[in-house]
């Protein structure tokens, strides 16, 4: 659900997760990010839900189970603009990003079967952030940080064993995401480490039939990162987290 600006803005690999240097945003900032990374949400199966494939003979119903849950590897990156503002100790954020690569991957039978998307799709979202413990000197400061987004993607091909149909499918997301990190900073430079919690609730539509698979599943992730602040207003970041969700991202910005 994937912006670092010296405590300002950490990057999770969905939002940006964070940290507690409250001093290093006045007002406000902005931050240009790329994100890259994999989870593993899940969609209910019954009944009364098939999605249709187009293939040389007609059509094909890509699950072959029913009454199931079903994992899928999702695997995105995108590029996206933030933006940090503060009220008294409290900040606020709000972000929007378009995905230059999405694939949903899962089994059906005994086939593996993957959709895929590119340069298409969009990802928006708001957060709020504070601190248990700002950070200062002599201590390191905790912070907290809690962000929603939702991703909406229209799917150009199916691959399977048979080949390479067009696909004619949605997939809408919405991710939830609480986050804890301790950071100290050493002059320019920043670390930090930290865990979250994240809830993806995944929608599978086909745009042409209207049926709809639809599930939610929680993780929880470990996640470190480093900030540097070469010149007054200016920041970098790169973060990593593993686990739940295994991400890297990476950004440049500015705050005022």
């Amino acid at each position: 659900m994937a912006a670092a600006l010296s405590g300002v803005f950490s990057l999770f690999a969905a939002p940006v997760v964070f940290t507690a240097d409250e001093a290093a945003l006045e007002h406000g900032g902005i931050v240009g990010f790329y994100e890259r990374s994999q989870a593993k949400p899940e969609v209910r199966i019954d009944g009364n839900s098939a999605i249709q494939i187009p293939t040389s003979s007609g059509s094909s119903t890509i699950f072959s189970q029913s009454n199931a849950d079903v994992q899928l590897t999702r695997t995105q990156s995108l590029v996206g603009l933030r933006y940090v503002g503060r009220v008294q100790q409290l900040r606020y954020s709000a972000m929007v990003g378009q995905f230059r690569k999405y694939e949903v991957e899962f089994s059906s039978g005994s086939s593996t079967n993957r959709l895929e998307a590119s340069d298409t799709g969009l990802v928006y979202g708001v957060g709020l952030a504070g601190s248990f413990i700002p950070e200062s000197i002599a201590s390191v400061g905790i912070g907290w940080d809690l962000q929603a987004r939702e991703s909406r993607v229209d799917f150009e091909r199916f691959h399977s064993d048979a080949g390479t149909v067009p696909a004619n499918q949605r997939l809408v997301e919405d991710e939830l995401q609480l986050g804890v990190t301790a950071t100290k900073r050493f002059g320019e430079v920043a670390p930090y480490a930290g865990g979250k919690v994240n809830r993806w609730i995944t929608r599978l539509e086909d745009k042409g039939s209207g049926a709809q698979l639809s599930g939610h599943v929680d993780k929880a992730s470990a996640l470190v990162g480093i900030e540097w602040t070469p010149t007054q207003g200016n920041t970098g970041f790169v973060e990593a987290s593993f686990f739940g969700d295994e991400s890297v991202s990476a950004g440049w910005g500015f705050r005022f």
